[in-house]
């Protein structure tokens, strides 16, 4: 029955969150104390608390943002520049306000602050939200990305939240503001009752509603309106941090896997205009899929989930793989090479992966100290190739030249069928006739080959739109 709204208000643009459209309008306090710093909101979430509630709680708006932080943080930020760290904040829907002290002022306006416990990660991106059919199981999926000084640097990370630590933050000591420090520190006096921000003791000792709280409880809130305690991720620390990239957007949905368990996946838009899709797997986040939504790099603003497509038959055994391969070989259908090459040459061998997050993994049938093992088997004749036969003893082949310093975007000396490739794609193996203690390779062509495979992380992949890979 409300409008509820976080953002800034008015000539002087300052933060507020406010309910409108109500027969209650409500805004946050700005005075003595301002209870934002310069706000930059996120997100914003309804629980529904009062649902099967055993001490007769209240719905809550939780509300996520950025502000300066007037306590000390442990965040590795220069002292000439102020800090900002991430806030998670709440309201009551039954709020109505004071009757005397805070009218038309939140009497449940609580924050807390919400750490990744990662250095320089402070500033808070985006939050989505999840529940299990029951508001008690709600998780918050947040992405942060590096403070301000380290805006040279590119990468995010992803914390989980549950709504029980949430509340074990709000429900901890206060902090309060001192005049001669300047500063908040810990609160260790005396909290009047009922308990500042909490609705379920309204309901007794003839609290009714906001209006009928005694002034000491107004007075309380209005001065001490952030909380000791941070609200600390699951398993106290991060999902995922993943470098080279800004998450701008998350969205989140939870799905059915083939073993029965249910899975949370994580839809991440990047800055670049690219989408990860990502699977919560224990405590660790596994990106499966990417997309890239823009030809022209942009950042992703917007992502919403539709459940009314179906899924096209397709399956994904998430712990175990028992559906990605039918063959009872385990091999499925992948082809045999065969390769013909000189005792001693170099043998670049090509993997095409179509994505960033491909990995390849060889096998290799060989000698226990390395060596790749050459089967026996007959050389192209004199017609097919020119080469002559080889004397008894030959001196070692010298190394083979480098590769030349530049290449068009990385690559633009390889064969075309290298070109699509991005990542650790190459294998390099030296063959021996018998095993040795020398390198398997040569160290120029190796240092030559590692250049090729930095330059083309920063590429990008191919120009189709609907390309993915899973």
């Amino acid at each position: 029955g409300g409008l509820y709204t976080a953002t800034r208000y008015e000539f002087r643009s300052l933060p507020d969150i406010r309910r409108n459209l109500h027969q209650r309008p409500l805004k946050t306090e700005e005075s003595p104390l301002h209870w934002l710093n310069d706000a930059e909101f996120v997100a914003s979430v309804l629980v529904r608390e009062s649902k099967d509630s055993p001490v007769g709680d209240d719905d809550k708006i939780y509300y996520f943002f950025t502000e300066r932080a007037g306590e000390e943080t442990t965040s590795f930020v220069d002292k000439s520049q102020v800090a900002r760290v991430a806030r998670v904040a709440r309201v009551c829907k039954s709020d109505v306000g004071g009757k005397k002290i805070l009218q038309r002022k939140w009497t449940t306006f609580m924050k807390a602050r919400l750490v990744c416990y990662i250095p320089y990660y402070e500033v808070l991106r985006s939050v989505c939200s999840l529940d299990g059919g029951g508001w008690a199981s709600t998780v918050f999926y947040a992405a942060f990305t590096l403070s301000a000084q380290w805006r040279t640097m590119e990468a995010s990370a992803v914390c989980r939240y549950s709504i029980s630590a949430v509340q074990r933050a709000f429900e901890g000591p206060y902090m309060e503001y001192q005049d001669s420090a300047r500063k908040w520190s810990r609160y260790d006096g005396a909290v009047p009752e009922p308990r500042p921000g909490s609705v379920s003791a309204w309901g007794h000792g003839g609290y009714n509603s906001s209006q009928d709280l005694p002034n000491s409880v107004l007075d309380f809130v209005k001065l001490h309106p952030l909380m000791f305690e941070e609200v600390k991720p699951a398993g106290g620390e991060p999902l995922l941090v993943k470098k080279s990239v800004v998450y701008s957007r998350l969205a989140v949905d939870r799905v059915r896997a083939l073993n029965g368990h249910f899975y949370d996946v994580l839809f991440m838009g990047t800055g670049e205009g690219w989408i990860h899709k990502a699977v919560v797997v224990g405590s660790s986040i596994h990106i499966v899929e990417e997309v890239q939504v823009f030809r022209d790099p942009q950042p992703v603003e917007s992502l919403v989930i539709s459940h009314a497509q179906v899924s096209t038959g397709l399956v994904q055994d998430i712990q175990s793989g028992n559906e990605g391969c039918r063959s009872s070989s385990g091999r499925g259908s992948l082809p045999w090479k065969n390769r013909t090459v000189l005792q001693g040459d170099d043998v670049l061998l090509p993997c095409d992966q179509r994505s960033n997050l491909a990995r390849a993994i060889w096998l290799l049938n060989a000698y226990p100290d390395g060596c790749l093992r050459i089967i026996p088997g007959e050389a192209p004749t004199a017609a097919t190739s020119p080469v002559k036969e080889l004397p008894a003893e030959m001196p070692p082949l010298p190394p083979p030249p480098p590769l030349p310093a530049e290449l068009t975007n990385g690559v633009g000396a390889l064969p075309s069928v290298l070109r699509k490739m991005n990542g650790n794609s190459y294998m390099l193996l030296q063959q021996q006739e018998e095993p040795l203690a020398s390198p398997l390779y040569s160290a120029s062509f190796t240092e030559e080959l590692s250049k090729i495979l930095e330059k083309r992380k920063h590429t990008q992949l191919v120009e189709k739109l609907d390309e993915s890979s899973v």
